[in-house]
């Protein structure tokens, strides 16, 4: 049985044991029939089997409620097609999902009421909402709240299990903790993009082409607007599915040929098509491209000044960038924070002055890209940000001191790697020993 994922069982079960695994699955349904919401399944199909997983059933409402939980989180649209294409990839993470939560009941592992809340907080934060607006998104999406909750335990629970079961019997040497280092430092210089993937598995050669469809109706979707983070964290069969496909930073020759060729393609923000590696599609995404630093580079401090030449109002975009010329022929030449600081009492507005020290890696994205290459008492090149035109100077920048940071970043991205590739094997055994037999 690959991966569990067959209808063949991998032991006989007898009539006794299939007797009870009907009755407690009517009797769930009849329990989840007073929590009904509006779908598209009959309640004909209500009452059906989608699985069986070592006696636990679930059922095609089971089903239906977490493909509903998909499409509203991950902003898809509701149509039968979609609930048709994704319905084999939500039931394997559900089968997956029973053999994560059996396992946690196994080694007596308790996820608490504070437990779950702190899940739907972070949920909550993740889908852009304002405190205390999950319980209203909730019921104006229509997602069975139960059914959440199921996934936040399973997800807390697998990682606990997983943290019990394998954690005492994973090191992490200081000599490897020096060789991360070393080869960090060798790379120093080189381009490294942040890539976050989307991996549905197609192990059976009959559905190859039904989930290459599946993969490229996602990735259209996606185009129009879909959260690729949730879709990784509710359709994704990879390993980075729980922290929404996020890979982190990674150069090319970790990803291999395919994956590597498709990353270099894309520009921050794009997708790529559907690519065939590994027993499977993958979907990339690059989030952000860098050129990687020494591992010891902690971010520098820097003493910032500023020039705040307000826009007139209603300044069309021609008025703007005569004001932004105006302002860099004012600026240019000026050296020194003294020199800056006083044309910024001449020229600019009450909010010229100075800044203070401040972080390198705190400032805007946009700030931090200008201050990066800036030498000291230089002035920048005028930015224009809303209403108004900036222009910055670091009056001076000193190293944060290396504290050891770098080696526990290290040895923690070592410690994570590892859990995760025993977490890998854990799932995988656990398919290979249960009964699974899908109904669908």
């Amino acid at each position: 049985m690959a991966e569990g994922w067959t209808r063949t069982a991998r032991h006989k079960r007898t009539d006794e044991t299939m007797r009870r695994s009907t009755y407690w699955g009517l009797a769930l349904i009849a329990g989840l029939a007073a929590t009904a919401v509006p779908g598209p399944v009959t309640a004909q199909q209500e009452l059906g089997i989608a699985a069986i997983v070592n006696e636990e059933i679930i059922s095609a409402r089971d089903l239906n409620d977490r493909l509903s939980l998909v499409l509203a989180t991950s902003n898809l649209e509701d149509s039968v097609e979609i609930r048709r294409r994704l319905a084999p990839q939500v039931l394997r993470a559900l089968i997956d999902e029973r053999l994560k939560l059996q396992e946690a009941r196994r080694l007596e592992v308790r996820v608490s009421p504070d437990d779950l809340q702190r899940g739907l907080d972070d949920l909550e934060r993740q889908l852009g909402l304002r405190p205390g607006e999950l319980t209203t998104y909730i019921r104006r999406t229509g997602i069975d709240r139960g059914t959440l909750l199921e996934q936040l335990e399973a997800d807390i629970a697998w990682a606990r299990a997983v943290n019990r079961r394998a954690r005492r019997s994973i090191r992490v040497g200081d000599d490897e903790i020096d060789e991360v280092i070393a080869r960090m430092h060798a790379n120093t210089g080189q381009v490294e993009n942040r890539v976050a993937e989307i991996f549905l598995a197609a192990d059976d050669p009959s559905k190859d082409t039904e989930v290459r469809r599946l993969a490229e109706r996602l990735i259209d979707q996606i185009a129009s607007g879909a959260s690729f983070e949730a879709l990784a964290r509710n359709v994704s069969q990879g390993p980075s599915a729980a922290v929404g496909g996020d890979l982190g930073w990674v150069r090319g020759d970790e990803l291999g040929p395919e994956l590597n060729a498709a990353v270099q393609s894309l520009q921050p923000g794009e997708v790529s098509t559907p690519i065939r590696v590994g027993g499977g599609y993958h979907i990339l995404l690059v989030i952000d491209r860098r050129i990687s630093q020494p591992p010891n580079a902690a971010p520098a401090t820097v003493d910032l000044y500023q020039v705040v030449v307000p826009l007139p109002a209603g300044a069309g975009d021609q008025a703007a960038l005569d004001v932004r010329q105006q302002t860099a022929a004012a600026t240019d030449g000026v050296n020194g924070c003294e020199a800056f600081a006083e044309l910024g009492q001449r020229i600019g507005s009450p909010m010229s002055g100075e800044l203070g020290s401040i972080t390198v890696d705190r400032l805007s994205p946009d700030l931090r890209g200008v201050i990066d290459g800036l030498p000291v008492g230089t002035p920048s090149e005028p930015i224009v940000r809303d209403d108004q035109i900036v222009v910055v100077m670091a009056c001076d920048r000193r190293a944060s001191e290396d504290t050891g940071e770098a080696r526990e970043a290290t040895r923690r991205m070592l410690l994570n790697d590892r859990l995760t590739i025993a977490a890998r094997r854990l799932l995988r055994d656990l398919r290979r020993a249960a009964f699974i037999d899908v109904r669908l």
